[in-house]
């Protein structure tokens, strides 16, 4: 299972993806991603053609929805903290060039689609956090 939720959501929309790197280290999104399918909930998606990481990623999800994941799994996320350069433009209020390049990580993204074409909803992504 794990081997094709991380073809799903790393390889496909995450930028920060290493396939060559074993870690057992993963983002919210991830995990969340993860214990949804536990609990019998299909999160799969089909990927849209040119929506790889390395191609430039795909669409964010709008701000509203954004907005919702930021303030749910961003604080509950190991990288928060330290390493996501995300959430800290959020989280310090800063304005940087970084703003336009620093994308979210592929868990994020892929929940904000899964959201977004109404696979999910916010009270299952509460039910597994």
């Amino acid at each position: 299972m794990k081997s094709g939720l991380t073809d799903e959501v790393c390889k496909c929309y995450c930028q920060y993806y290493k396939p060559s790197k074993e870690e057992d280290i993963a983002c919210m999104g991830f995990i969340i991603a993860e214990r949804l399918v536990e609990r019998g909930i299909p999160v799969f998606l089909t990927a849209d053609p040119g929506a790889q990481a390395e191609e430039g990623g795909s669409r964010l999800s709008g701000e509203d929805t954004s907005e919702k994941l930021r303030n749910l799994i961003c604080p509950v996320c190991p990288f928060y903290e330290n390493d996501c350069d995300f959430i800290s433009l959020y989280r310090d209020n800063s304005v940087d060039v970084r703003q336009v390049t620093v994308r979210p990580c592929g868990g994020f993204i892929f929940l904000g689609l899964l959201l977004d074409r109404k696979a999910i909803d916010f009270s299952d992504i509460k039910q597994v956090i």
